[in-house]
């Protein structure tokens, strides 16, 4: 697929914050690679993260540490550089030479074209967080958060102003900061955990109203519940379902609703989509639709829909 879409290409390259976790496989294939390690005040990043994903402090900055010790030791003795965020709103033009002379094409800075196009991409509106770097961690308090962000922020600084920082003296700071986190981490992810089986616990509660021992239901989960069998002793079909077990998502309307047709003629008595799955009958507005003119919807709140197929 590499050679296809790209062999033909001069200078390519992809942008992806998920390579950072997977590029040891991508160095078997292509070994020759440079790095551009994109930089962000890590308490912009926290609370974008925050306000877009719903994550806590803890988690946005453990997050942030994650990807960087990746993206650091992965590339460590390679070719990279590093382009902070700011640094590229604030002066495009000079991190654009600096770009085009790391990737050997010094003169691409110089082009009219080039230059309009990054001019025309780059939008300040979009930055929606942007903390000066004296004012980070100014007013922070002496929680685990705060220290592990101190911590992030001053490796964000190092690697902003010196490109040739001791890969083991950053490498040290990070784990500081990681491990000062790890226990606040552990107790938000049980936390998390205890709600979900609460969560679990109060909606096979709800479908024993409705369905009873012995039907058969199609569950609509993302496979993410456990002991799908006996959730409402009843059977169970996951969605998409081939031989009995979870196949993904369907991959559009039409066949979703092929499938629900099928299973039902199978036998399926009900339709239930439980909380990790309800965002479908969005993403699926003609399975939706075709559940609601054709079948009576028996339940409905914020944390299951079902539906009786035999209506």
């Amino acid at each position: 697929m590499v050679e296809q879409d790209f062999g033909s290409a001069d200078v390519w390259g992809w942008k992806d914050p998920r390579t950072c976790l997977t590029l040891p496989f991508w160095q078997q294939i292509l070994p020759s690679m440079r790095y551009v390690i994109c930089l962000r005040n890590p308490v912009d990043v926290a609370r974008s993260l925050e306000r877009r994903d719903g994550l806590s402090v803890e988690q946005a900055i453990n997050l942030w540490l994650v990807y960087m010790k990746f993206a650091l030791q992965h590339t460590d003795g390679q070719e990279r550089i590093f382009v902070a965020y700011e640094d590229l709103m604030d002066n495009h033009r000079h991190e654009l030479q600096r770009l085009a002379r790391f990737v050997g094409k010094p003169e691409r800075a110089e082009q009219a074209d080039v230059q309009n196009a990054v001019h025309r991409f780059i939008d300040p509106k979009l930055q929606h967080h942007r903390t000066p770097t004296m004012e980070a961690t100014a007013d922070a308090q002496p929680t685990a958060g705060a220290l592990a962000l101190s911590l992030a922020h001053q490796v964000y600084t190092r690697l902003r102003q010196d490109e040739q920082v001791r890969q083991s003296e950053i490498a040290q700071s990070l784990a500081k900061a990681m491990d000062t986190l790890s226990p606040e981490i552990r107790k938000q992810k049980q936390q998390a955990y205890d709600s979900w089986l609460e969560e679990l616990h109060l909606t096979k509660q709800q479908l024993t109203r409705v369905i009873s021992p012995g039907d058969t239901v199609i569950l609509v989960n993302e496979d993410q519940w456990q002991s799908n069998a006996t959730i409402v002793g009843c059977h169970s079909l996951p969605f998409l379902e081939r031989d009995g077990h979870y196949w993904g998502p369907p991959p559009d309307d039409d066949t979703a609703i092929l499938e629900l047709e099928r299973l039902r003629q199978a036998g399926a008595s009900f339709m239930v989509f439980a909380w990790p799955a309800l965002p479908w009958l969005a993403y699926y507005p003609g399975l939706h639709h075709h559940l609601r003119s054709t079948y009576r919807c028996v339940l409905e709140d914020d944390r299951v829909i079902a539906f009786d197929l035999r209506s």
